[in-house]
């Protein structure tokens, strides 16, 4: 049962559905128009640029805000602080996703382009799909309503996903199998600029921003509207784009409504949703800056929806990819063959039968497209009443269950295992239940690499040498 339940865990699966896993984090250092700190504490708590990076980048900004229920250091220096109800966080960000749309002020060709939103929906068919990567077990069925070739005729394929283009009164499609729309063929982008970015720090590159890419051959897909369609059995269907959904679902959330479920004002979270969307200088093409969104929000019920509608309001407003936006962690599998990453034996290559086993894969199905371990909660059922089987042995690696959701359960059912293992640097109540305690080494500890979010490779110097008997976790493995 990982921390990755409550750190990171939502914000990479939630990530991973939108665009890639990582993409969520912001790029700080990029000197941002508009500074954003959510649900964080980074200038005193974080591994990556954090204290006196985030404190410098915050009081450059042109317009400091945060969001979080309790007043840190940097809400004392913020034009604006929106302090939320704690769990709160996902009717805020649908309220500025609100304001954002209500105002016009989205990217309307990203939208269009490189979104679902046009994409029709298709209630009269029965789920349907291909066959997709699975991050940690081979493949899964992907399934949806979304109106696909194949649902149009018998040798359609269902990797075409159909949209209505308004500027030639026709059908069309984007190909999800090769990432291009019908007719399109991908060439690198040679119209751009170089970032405008102010207060960059020494050394830092303003590097280059590819201007956006319309559609070739030219489209406008249909945001709006219905459209009757003939399905490949005779019947006719009347079908509407993903966005006219998706703004229905977001017009719930007015200001004031957000504002009895979060008790901000309403005019507070108008001013700061209209300060961040509306670019500052729009001759760079791009937004503001990201939203810096950390880990109190994966501490509520509603972590993955909120990290989805987070996601969906950075792209929409001009912050994907550009600088000081959303750029994510470079990507090198050098580091976990270095020993910093750890995945259980066997785990990429058991049987689809063994991997149904999962704990509480039944209850959430994301497990089976994303992770590679059991729902915290489900192990946690199963230890206590034995459903759907037995648990009797349990291993633990630096992390204090007690201190998590619901310890008076895991207080009770920590007699019914058998064998308990536990890894620590401390005597904490957990390591108490153990039957074998092996001391291990904090990150100050040992020498080591680590990709950062700010797409660098970082070197970590031991700063004391661990106590005797002491060993990483990647030894301990």
């Amino acid at each position: 049962s990982p921390a990755g339940v409550i750190c990171k865990g939502p914000r990479l699966s939630a990530a991973a559905m939108i665009c890639f896993p990582g993409a969520h984090w912001c790029n700080l250092i990029d000197g941002q128009k508009v500074n954003f700190q959510w649900g964080t504490n980074q200038e005193v708590s974080n591994y990556d640029n954090s204290c006196r990076v985030t404190v410098d980048e915050h009081v450059k900004a042109e317009t400091p805000i945060c969001v979080g229920p309790r007043m840190q250091n940097l809400g004392k220096e913020a034009d604006i602080w929106l302090d939320l109800r704690p769990g709160t966080d996902g009717a805020m960000a649908m309220g500025w996703l609100n304001v954002l749309i209500n105002n016009d002020l989205y990217d309307d060709l990203f939208a269009k382009k490189w979104t679902d939103a046009p994409f029709l929906v298709c209630n009269d068919v029965e789920p349907s799909g291909y066959e997709v990567y699975r991050f940690t077990s081979g493949k899964c069925q992907m399934k949806t309503r979304l109106l696909k070739e194949s649902d149009l005729k018998e040798d359609g394929d269902p990797h075409k996903f159909m949209v209505w283009d308004n500027l030639n009164n026709r059908m069309t499609y984007f190909d999800a199998d090769s990432g291009l729309w019908e007719g399109e063929t991908w060439t690198k982008p040679t119209a751009g600029h170089e970032g405008m970015q102010e207060h960059l720090l020494p050394g830092v590159s303003q590097g280059w921003v590819p201007d956006p890419t319309p559609f070739d051959p030219a489209i406008d897909p249909a945001l709006y509207g219905e459209f009757e369609v003939e399905l490949k059995d005779g019947r006719k269907s009347k079908v509407k784009p993903v966005w006219e959904y998706f703004t229905a679902r977001v017009a719930e959330y007015t200001p004031e409504k957000v504002s009895e479920i979060t008790g901000v004002p309403a005019e507070s979270i108008e001013r700061a949703a209209k300060i961040h969307a509306t670019r500052i200088d729009p001759s760079t093409g791009y937004g503001n800056g990201g939203v810096q969104y950390q880990l109190a929000i994966e501490h509520s019920c509603n972590a993955i929806a909120m990290c989805r509608a987070m996601d969906t309001y950075i792209g929409l407003s001009g912050n994907w990819d550009v600088p000081a936006g959303h750029r994510g962690g470079t990507q090198g599998e050098f580091v976990f063959k270095a020993g910093l990453g750890a995945v259980a034996p066997g785990i990429p290559n058991i049987s689809a039968e063994e991997f149904n086993k999962t704990l509480g894969i039944e209850d959430y199905p994301l497990l089976g497209w994303w992770q590679g371990w059991a729902d915290d909660t489900s192990v946690w059922k199963a230890i206590e009443t034995g459903d759907p089987y037995p648990v009797k042995a349990g291993w633990c690696s630096t992390g204090d269950f007690m201190c998590m959701s619901n310890s008076l359960q895991k207080w009770k059912a920590f007699p019914n295992l058998d064998f308990f293992v536990c890894e620590e640097l401390f005597m904490t109540e957990t390591a108490k239940y153990a039957d074998v305690i092996l001391p291990g080494r904090s990150y100050a500890e040992k020498e080591g690499t680590f990709t950062n979010t700010e797409r660098r490779v970082q070197r970590v110097r031991k700063a004391v040498d661990g106590p005797a008997g002491a060993r990483l976790d990647t030894e301990v493995f």
